[in-house]
């Protein structure tokens, strides 16, 4: 979310939008311009009654026309805090689909139906419009905004090595499904026998005791000179510049960043049914999450592919996204739904 918000403000007119980003906690991993006004709202305890009053304030200011919020655990706040103050412009998104947002649709359905509050509701993914759908009243307005990616920065890299290189990047915690990857290179290793097949992760984690069961499979498995674990980076692009083969082995997913940055940096990419949230890849490219055999045969069939065939497909997968996920159009799109709610002043 922090990565789509900083290319949201990076990218919208400060004539347009005076934006005011109010934060529960003062951290945030990605820049935020200058022409954005940060607030603290500093949050420090799970019941904090001084936030809370913070937060009361800030929203009942008169300079805002809109309350946007952008992360399921606060929404329950800002529906509370806008009911309270009948502030009518409140829009809420959420960034996940499957059954874990089902807590956050009852939360939503009661202030909708109980509470009779209208709010906008946005989803960044068409499968997530589709359950909330089935969740809230037709008189709660549902807009999709996928995330969007910066095609400038991502782009096909410019040399294809010899050797084939394959990539993970995001967080190394367990519904990211890592050790399938894993399990797959075994399988591989095992049935082809070759040697020129690496893979290397790429991430942050905080589950230090998944890393040591990643750590162990590895090792289990022979591994250790196939299979490399690095820290996150700053210059994700050179990641998916050095690698032939981008694989998302997630047990869900709303839109995932990564997907889309791989793809637009000229990737070829396998995906599982759970992370292909909104069809992004062709059936040939998916495989079941559960699976390590069927990824070991996709594996297999883009390893034997032509060359001309694997530039064939990476030309698609960045088309693709310049189509339908660039940072452009999210800002568009974004714009065109505050538009609706007003031109003045925005606190996200």
């Amino acid at each position: 979310m922090e990565n789509q918000l900083s290319l949201l403000l990076h990218n919208i007119s400060a004539d347009l939008f005076r934006i005011d980003l109010a934060l529960f906690r003062p951290i945030i991993r990605y820049p935020i311009p200058a022409t954005v006004n940060i607030i603290n709202l500093k949050k420090k305890h799970t019941i904090d009654i001084l936030f809370i009053i913070r937060l009361f304030r800030l929203v009942a200011s008169s300079k805002y026309d809109v309350i946007i919020s952008k992360i399921s655990g606060v929404n329950t706040y800002i529906l509370l805090v806008c009911w309270l103050l009948r502030k009518k412009n409140c829009i809420v998104e959420i960034r996940n689909s499957g059954d874990r947002q089902l807590p956050a649709y009852r939360v939503m359905k009661l202030f909708a139906r109980f509470f009779r509050f209208q709010f906008t509701l946005v989803t960044n993914s068409k499968k997530a419009a589709v359950e909330a759908r089935n969740h809230l009243p037709a008189t709660i307005a549902i807009f999709t905004i996928t995330n969007g990616v910066d095609i400038s920065r991502f782009k096909p890299r410019p040399v294809r090595k010899e050797s084939f290189h394959i990539g993970y990047a995001g967080r190394i915690i367990p519904h990211k499904n890592i050790q399938l990857i894993i399990s797959a290179i075994a399988l591989f290793k095992e049935q082809y026998g070759n040697n020129n097949i690496t893979l290397t992760l790429s991430g942050p984690t905080n589950d230090f005791q998944y890393l040591k069961e990643i750590k162990t499979l590895i090792s289990n498995n022979n591994l250790n000179h196939s299979v490399f674990i690095k820290p996150v980076t700053d210059t994700i692009e050179r990641f998916y510049n050095s690698i032939d083969l981008f694989i998302l082995p997630s047990l869900f997913e709303g839109t995932p960043n990564v997907l889309l940055e791989a793809m637009a940096s000229g990737c070829i990419c396998l995906c599982s049914k759970g992370a292909n949230s909104d069809s992004f890849l062709k059936d040939e490219f998916i495989f079941d999450e559960h699976s390590p055999h069927e990824l070991c045969e996709k594996i297999h069939h883009i390893h034997t592919l032509s060359v001309e065939m694997r530039h064939r497909i990476e030309t698609e997968n960045r088309e693709y996204i310049c189509n339908n996920h660039s940072s452009i159009k999210m800002v568009e799109a974004h714009c065109s739904l505050w538009n609706k709610i007003t031109s003045k002043n925005v606190t996200v």
